[in-house]
């Protein structure tokens, strides 16, 4: 079934994972195991065969682990999907609408505090937040008061002046 914009239900589930603020955000491969139900959060990680059992490091691997064949294939597949021109475009279209909400805004920037990374989104979003008015920047008046020598008329007349 496809939506209006050319999308199945499931293209479309993964462009939501892979724009969403979350955990899977920018993560192809999880939002594509999220998005059509590959059971990767699920999957057995120990169930792998070696030639020489308990010995990985002297064996040889005869059959990957179900969570490493369902990894393999979703990052397989959503490479591919990130090469289709209108999945790009929803993509580009879902995280232009939220990056116009503070919240989603927010939760990113929370989300790069937390873990310490990506410098650059951050600056990004300080400047957003200027350009929004969202920040509002205080003058200390206590230290070297430009405004000390003035009278109360004179510092009315300053306040009501535009700028």
């Amino acid at each position: 079934m496809e939506d209006g914009g050319g999308l199945t239900e499931k293209q479309e589930a993964f462009c939501q994972h892979y724009a969403q603020l979350s955990d899977t955000y920018g993560n192809g491969t999880w939002s594509y195991a999220l998005g059509y139900s590959k059971g990767l959060d699920t999957a057995d990680k120990d169930n792998e065969i070696w030639e020489f059992p308990g010995q990985k490091d002297r064996g040889k691997l005869i059959q990957p682990s179900d969570y490493s064949r369902i990894y393999n294939t979703c990052s397989v597949e959503a490479t591919k999907l990130l090469r289709i021109p209108k999945i790009i475009a929803r993509i580009k279209e879902l995280k232009a609408t939220w990056i116009d909400d503070d919240k989603v805004v927010d939760s990113r920037m929370m989300d790069i505090i937390q873990n310490g990374k990506d410098t650059d989104a951050l600056a990004a979003i300080k400047h957003r937040n200027e350009l929004k008015q969202r920040v509002v920047k205080k003058l200390d008046l206590t230290i070297d008061n430009p405004f000390s020598e003035l009278e109360v008329d004179e510092l009315r007349k300053l306040a009501s002046a535009k700028t």
